[in-house]
């Protein structure tokens, strides 16, 4: 209640024996008190003048830098919060696609989140339509974590792969990266649904937001095979698609799914679906074979534990699959399909296939692309009305992608017209000297 006294310029107050000096342990012990007050509101110092509380300078010197590294590793968590799309996070940048994409009514509304998983998480939305293309009324949208702690291995599965640039993939950009594994993942599933395989049909890509269509109804999304409770008749016959699934992808896809389990396969109107392809690879990636084997093997454990019958060994499912004969079984086995796809890259190498040969999927959808352009000006049909009887809307989106891509390159392709000639030359010829096998990969894309 008594005021502080006043000092003068020497830092005293009084004269004789009232004389009183700013060092006095009674008032630096108030004014510290008062001090901690202003102290950031994290800090909970409670009322140090009304209880006259005093602290020394010690005290108050400890207590004034525990405060400041406590705000110092807030303003921390919260930048780490805010700029990366951990768990249910979303952070401005992601927000902001979504809200473009409601707002240009490519999508109705977005809802909750249905699952997280270690490298994205999926989100339920209903669809609208993208330039007069509806499209799907349940939609999933799968939005790829900008954080990389908890999937470091990715590079694995882009290196050896032609389709994808390895030098972007090293740079330290996350975000860059994770727009390669959506591209990734887009590419797999286009291709699998053009051989009827069940997955999910890609609606829209818009840099790490992938909007695909729903596996479910109302909402409640298909089951992972984990979960389902299927009779033992049911459950044979998903082992029997699932093989099917397996050669298909093998044989036609010329994919690896690469981490195929009862985790990335939904159970859904009596239907096998395969989920969860950003990591799948081609057959000429150097570790295929290796991912394959694992493929077997996991599908393999999983039926047999849930008790199917007739449920072939890993070694005689990869066998069936690949048309190979490996003798041997477990590690052994394991062993000598790493030593076959050393032989195997080694084999590409010395042959000289280059990523040239496989520019059939980009020529191919360009023919496709100004022949429907050709038959729409002989016609006289509008190509809007064109497009809305497709089942697929992605097509059309994709076609419109590649040549967008084709204009921005065209300068480009006509200062090197001169080396793509020669190019074009060594490609006619390896595609005459090809044998069958060849062709076929060829014609995949």
């Amino acid at each position: 209640d008594s005021p502080s006294p006043k000092f003068n310029k020497s830092g005293v107050s009084g004269k004789g024996k009232n004389i009183t000096t700013k060092h006095d342990a009674v008032i630096c012990g108030r004014r510290n008190a008062s001090k901690i007050m202003d102290f950031g509101p994290e800090f909970h110092s409670g009322d140090g003048e009304g209880i006259d509380m005093k602290l020394s300078n010690k005290v108050y010197n400890r207590l004034k830098m525990h405060s400041l590294s406590e705000t110092k590793r807030s303003q921390r968590l919260h930048e780490k919060k805010e700029f990366s799309t951990s768990e249910h996070v979303l952070d401005p940048r992601t927000k902001l696609l979504l809200y473009k994409m409601v707002n240009n009514e490519t999508l109705e509304s977005v809802g909750g989140s249905i699952s997280s998983g270690k490298e994205s998480v999926i989100y339920h939305a209903y669809g609208g339509s993208k330039e007069g293309v509806l499209l799907s009324h349940e939609c999933a949208i799968k939005i790829y974590k900008t954080t990389l702690n908890e999937f470091k291995n990715r590079g694995a599965y882009v290196d050896g792969d032609h389709r994808f640039s390895r030098d972007e993939f090293k740079k330290n950009n996350p975000r860059k990266v994770i727009r390669i594994w959506g591209e990734k993942e887009t590419a797999n599933l286009n291709r699998m649904k053009k051989f009827g395989i069940p997955c999910p049909a890609v609606q829209v890509l818009n840099k790490h937001v992938l909007v695909m269509s729903f596996i479910g109804k109302d909402q409640i999304p298909a089951p992972k095979l984990k979960n389902a409770h299927l009779s033992v008749e049911d459950l044979e016959d998903a082992y029997e698609q699932v093989v099917k699934i397996m050669d298909t992808m093998q044989n036609k896809c010329a994919l690896v799914h690469g981490d195929l389990s009862e985790y990335n396969l939904l159970w859904f109107e009596d239907k096998v679906w395969v989920i969860d392809v950003s990591q799948s690879v081609e057959l000429t990636h150097p570790k295929a074979m290796e991912f394959l084997f694992r493929d077997c093997y996991n599908v393999c454990k999983f039926f047999k534990k849930a008790g199917v019958h007739n449920v072939k060994e890993p070694e005689q499912l990869f066998n069936q699959i690949t048309g190979l004969n490996i003798k041997g079984k477990g590690a052994e086995f394991a062993a000598q399909v790493q030593r076959y796809d050393k032989e195997r890259s080694a084999e590409l190498l010395a042959h000289q296939i280059t990523m040239k040969e496989y520019a059939f999927d980009y020529y191919f959808e360009k023919s496709q692309q100004d022949r429907l352009l050709e038959e729409q000006e002989e016609e006289g049909e509008d190509l809007g009305e064109v497009l809305e009887e497709r089942n697929d809307p992605f097509e059309y989106f994709y076609e419109k992608s590649l040549q967008d891509k084709a204009d921005r390159g065209e300068e480009a392709e006509n200062s090197s017209e001169n080396e793509e000639d020669d190019d074009d030359e060594v490609i006619e010829e390896e595609l005459k000297n090809a044998d069958e096998r060849t062709m076929d990969r060829i014609k995949l894309g």
